[in-house]
C-alpha cells in the first residue's frame, strides 16, 4: 500500500530525504487557487509540475503513482521537469512516458549510478537517455 503525501519547502535544491536545518520552513500541503473558477484551472492546472520538483522516496512509489494508479492527468505528467528519488533512476519506458523532463536527481549513492544531478536527453528515433552533469550534494 503507497501513501503519498506533499511537503512544500522554502528553500530550493533541497535534499527532502534529510533531516532538514531548523531555518527551512516546511509545510504540509500546497494551496491551489485553480479550484475558484474553470477558466483559472485551466490556465494554471499544470503549474504546480512545472515549477516544482518532485521527489518519490523510490522508483516503485513513482512508478505506481504515475502508471498504476494514474494519479495525474496526462497534461500534468507532461508538465514535470525534475524529479528526486532515493533509490534508482528511471527507466528508459518512464522517460518516454515523461515527455519533457528534464533532470533527475538520484540522492543515494548506488553501484553504477552515482549521485548527482542526471539531464535527460533526446534524440529523434531514439530511447531518451540520462546523462551525469556530476553535480553532488
Amino acid at each position: 500500500i503507497f501513501r503519498y503525501c506533499c511537503a512544500v519547502y522554502s528553500q530550493p535544491a533541497l535534499n527532502p530525504f534529510k533531516k532538514q536545518l531548523p531555518f527551512v520552513n516546511k509545510s504540509h500541503g500546497l494551496t491551489l487557487l485553480n479550484n475558484i473558477c474553470r477558466q483559472l484551472y485551466i490556465e494554471t492546472a499544470t503549474l504546480p509540475y512545472t515549477l516544482n520538483t518532485l521527489a518519490f522516496s523510490s522508483h516503485n512509489t513513482l512508478i505506481n503513482f504515475l502508471l498504476f494508479e494514474q494519479r495525474l492527468t496526462r497534461e500534468q505528467c507532461n508538465a514535470i521537469i525534475s524529479v528526486t528519488l532515493n533509490d534508482a533512476l528511471p527507466m528508459p519506458n518512464l522517460l518516454v512516458y515523461m515527455r519533457n523532463l528534464q533532470k533527475v536527481v538520484l540522492v543515494d549513492d548506488l553501484p553504477g549510478h552515482p549521485r548527482g544531478t542526471y539531464k535527460v536527453t533526446r534524440v529523434k528515433g531514439k530511447p531518451p537517455k540520462l546523462l551525469n552533469t556530476r553535480h553532488v550534494w
